[in-house]
C-alpha cells in the first residue's frame, strides 16, 4: 500500500510534529528505518510527552494543552472533508473501520483466527 493511502499517515504527522519519538525527529528519520520482512519495531516515546493529550484542542476558547473533545474532533474532520471536496465526508468511524479491517488481516487469537 502506498504511504499516501495509509490511514495512519495523519497520526504519524502529529507524532512527528510533536517530536514524540525518542530516537527520531523527522519523517526522513522514520522512513530511513530498515527492518526485515515481517519484523516489528518498537519506537520509544520521549519521556516529556507521555502525560500530554494526543489530540489537543485547537479552539481559541479552550485552555492551552486541554484535550479535544470527541464532538469537536468529529466536527473538525467533517469540515475538513467538505473543504477537500467530499460530498459525504468520511467520519471517524470510517477511519476506525479501515483500521479494524487491516488489523483483522493479521491478528490471530489462540482459539480462532481473524485472518482473511
Amino acid at each position: 500500500m502506498p504511504l499516501i493511502c495509509n490511514p495512519m499517515l495523519p497520526i504519524l504527522a502529529i507524532l512527528v510534529a510533536t517530536k514524540a519519538f525518542r530516537d527520531y525527529e523527522t519523517i526522513e528519520d522514520l522512513l530511513a528505518i530498515q527492518s526485515l520482512e515481517g519484523e516489528m519495531l518498537h519506537l520509544q516515546w520521549r519521556e516529556s510527552i507521555r502525560d500530554l493529550p494526543f489530540f489537543k484542542s485547537i479552539s481559541a476558547r479552550a485552555a492551552p494543552g486541554k484535550i479535544e473533545t470527541a464532538n469537536a474532533f468529529s466536527r473538525r474532520i467533517r469540515q475538513l472533508g467538505f473543504r477537500a471536496g467530499y460530498p459525504r465526508p468520511p467520519t471517524i468511524h470510517d477511519f476506525r473501520a479501515e483500521d479494524l479491517y487491516w488489523i483483522g488481516l493479521y491478528i490471530e487469537f489462540p482459539f480462532f483466527s481473524l485472518t482473511c
